[in-house]
């Protein structure tokens, strides 16, 4: 497979299933930002939304196509909010195996709040560096976490796919894996807010219109 750290450009198509239903997730890697499409069906809440990060701003924003909006997240904010739950992560590696044609790390994850992570990840698509930079100018101020925790084993790729599971339960509440990887040029206004769209105001106005919160 070609070796796209670093420098990636092009789309990344993943697959999500837990046992309230299943979807995909799209995320487009540009030159100055990262547009994730995510299409759930569920019979309780399906969700259909997209979000954008653009590489220089510590701002992201989550769009709805259907009311033609978008609303704003401080991404620095949510860095903030993370680091008060300070919860600490644990990495094991458990060897190598080979996920949708990437030979991948094999870890497991857990932390201290009772949650577990079964993950596989790959620097030939993404590395560290690379994923933060993706998050905004001021990112590493919040590297703390999962990530983190990869790093510390050498494992800290992109993450190929991942079993969520509670602590000691053998059932995964939630299960996401890489479908295909495409390198290509992608137009930069894909990573635009749309002409047109208006902005939401609000304390929920960063929730997707599915939840019913605004």
């Amino acid at each position: 497979m070609p070796a796209f750290a670093g420098g990636f450009e092009g789309i990344i198509s993943m697959k999500i299933s837990s046992p309230a239903g299943s979807g995909n997730v799209q995320m487009s890697v540009g030159k100055t930002g990262l547009r994730s499409e995510i299409d759930m069906q569920s019979a309780q809440m399906p969700m259909k939304m997209t979000m954008l990060v653009k590489h220089s701003q510590d701002t992201a924003y989550m769009i709805d196509d259907k009311s033609k909006t978008y609303a704003e997240i401080d991404l620095k904010k949510g860095r903030e909010m993370a680091q008060k739950m300070d919860v600490k992560y644990t990495a094991k590696k458990l060897g190598t195996e080979t996920v949708a044609g990437y030979k991948c790390d094999h870890l497991t994850v857990s932390d201290d709040k009772g949650g577990e992570h079964e993950l596989w990840t790959n620097k030939e698509i993404m590395d560290y560096d690379s994923f933060v930079k993706m998050m905004g100018p001021n990112a590493r101020m919040g590297d703390q976490g999962l990530m983190k925790a990869l790093k510390d084993v050498s494992a800290d790729g992109f993450i190929v796919k991942m079993v969520q599971r509670r602590a000691g339960a053998k059932e995964a509440t939630m299960t996401m894996e890489l479908v295909k990887v495409e390198k290509k040029s992608l137009p930069a206004a894909l990573f635009e807010i749309p002409s047109g769209y208006t902005k939401r105001e609000g304390a929920m106005a960063g929730m997707p219109p599915e939840a019913g919160l605004y």
